[in-house]
């Protein structure tokens, strides 16, 4: 009931970083997100303001990530901060240990460990070594755009094996809210019901992830505004072959993706899942 403070003292605004506190022990993360449900959250345990808090850290438009110390009365102080998608922390309390994972797109998430400031952090686990050697890998791309309102926005673009810059490749776009946030996931190659970038890259495709902002009550024209001005973009910038476009939407997507066949030509196919 009291007047609100920020214990961040406005450094998450000013240096565009969200930062969340981290339950030890608990599954709270940095990264981002992806298309999908909702999962569930172990149980909050009481905060103590006069002790140093953990926070998960992730950059609202660079999408690195890491974790930062939030000291008494101070603004944070960062601990890890890298250019890839750093997950899941947990303690070992009988080792003194911080344990989490980093991946990106062409990192498989292993796990690392540190001592509780984070400091000297060593990989300890190799796994899955030969996904790179099994299939031809690409590599990954942030692109900025802005929609018919002016909106900034961005989206990650997959980049197939052996780009070569200049050539314009076959694209597909998948899209699920805001999927730049998914820049550093690590994308196994399998096949289910809806597009993985790294087979796709296998198999020399462009595959676009743009992010969507929706309007209240126009969540078709919306989305059609978000995607199709991004898809502009990744041509203009000389990447996709405006003739061999393809569209995928799933579940929330699907719906749009229904609403976006109907009101333009720029796909040459379009899967609603």
């Amino acid at each position: 009931g009291g007047q609100p403070a920020c214990l961040t003292k406005g450094e998450g605004a000013k240096q565009e970083v969200r930062y969340r506190v981290v339950q030890l022990g608990g599954r709270a993360g940095a990264g981002g997100r992806g298309g999908g449900g909702r999962g569930g959250a172990a149980p909050q345990e009481p905060i103590d303001l006069a002790k140093p808090l953990l926070l998960s850290a992730y950059g609202e438009w660079t999408k690195k990530s890491g974790f930062a110390e939030l000291p008494p009365g101070q603004p944070p102080v960062p601990l890890l901060w890298l250019d890839k998608a750093v997950g899941t922390s947990f303690v070992d309390n009988t080792a003194d240990t911080e344990i989490f994972t980093e991946q990106a797109f062409n990192e498989y998430p292993n796990y690392w460990v540190a001592d509780k400031r984070l400091a000297s952090p060593r990989q300890v686990t190799d796994a899955m070594p030969d996904v790179f050697k099994d299939f031809a890998w690409g590599t990954k791309k942030l692109i900025e755009f802005k929609n018919s309102r002016g909106v900034r926005l961005q989206a990650t673009l997959t980049l197939p094996a052996s780009y070569e810059p200049g050539k314009k490749y076959p694209m597909i776009v998948y899209f699920y809210e805001l999927m730049s946030d998914t820049h550093h996931n690590f994308s196994f190659p399998v096949y289910d019901d809806r597009p993985h970038m790294s087979t796709y890259a296998s198999n020399g495709y462009l595959v676009l992830q743009p992010d969507v902002r929706y309007v209240i009550g126009r969540p078709g024209t919306s989305a059609l505004d978000c995607v199709t001005s991004a898809v502009k973009k990744v041509i203009e910038l000389g990447y996709a072959d405006p003739a061999r476009i393809g569209l995928q939407g799933h579940s929330w997507g699907g719906y749009q993706s229904s609403f976006i066949v109907t009101q333009t030509d720029m796909f040459a196919a379009v899967v609603t899942g």
